[in-house]
């Protein structure tokens, strides 16, 4: 499905008060070699939201050279020593789950810092697909944030919800609905 129409359908679900106000852009690199992208989500054309392919691979380099030297990440000889084959087969369940759990680590990390990459967000171009309980229940913060923008989200339940656990995005799209619809 091309963007424009998806993007359509994904602003098509904002509630009334905020149709017009949030715009969903995206910028792909098609010139660049792995065509890295970039999304934004905009209130009255200030950003709320952004991923950056760019960005984040840049932060998920340093990070993971930060945890290599800090050991939190295998070492550069345990990858060549993988990758040449030369690890016996337990070593190299071991090596996989460390570099796994290394880079579940990053994700984390970068996303808790508000850094996201576009790969790592491709629920949200399907988020329509979603019921607003599925979509408000969802592992991914970025769709439990969009959801607070959703006209499926009633005004009932929209007051009487309790976000203090909840991740920092899923709190300021709830600002935002609540302004939106006066109810601050």
């Amino acid at each position: 499905m091309r963007w424009t129409k998806r993007k359509q359908m994904l602003e098509s679900l904002l509630c009334d008060s905020l149709q017009g106000r949030i715009q969903i852009n995206r910028v792909v690199y098609r010139q660049s070699h792995d065509q890295p992208s970039r999304l934004t989500i905009t209130f009255d054309k200030n950003e709320i939201f952004a991923t950056d392919d760019i960005s984040y691979e840049r932060e998920a380099y340093r990070l993971g050279n930060h945890m290599e030297r800090s050991e939190e990440m295998p070492s550069l000889d345990e990858r060549y020593r993988f990758m040449m084959d030369e690890l016996s087969e337990t070593e190299s369940l071991i090596y996989q789950q460390r570099m796994e759990e290394a880079n579940d680590k990053v994700e984390e990390t970068l996303h808790q810092r508000g850094l996201y990459a576009d790969h790592t967000i491709y629920d949200f171009f399907n988020y329509n697909q979603f019921s607003i309980e599925e979509a408000m229940n969802h592992r991914s913060e970025v769709i439990r944030a969009y959801a607070m923008l959703d006209r499926r989200l009633g005004m009932r339940k929209l007051q009487n919800m309790n976000l203090h656990q909840e991740h920092p995005l899923v709190q300021k799209f709830y600002a935002i609905r609540k302004t939106a619809e006066n109810l601050s």
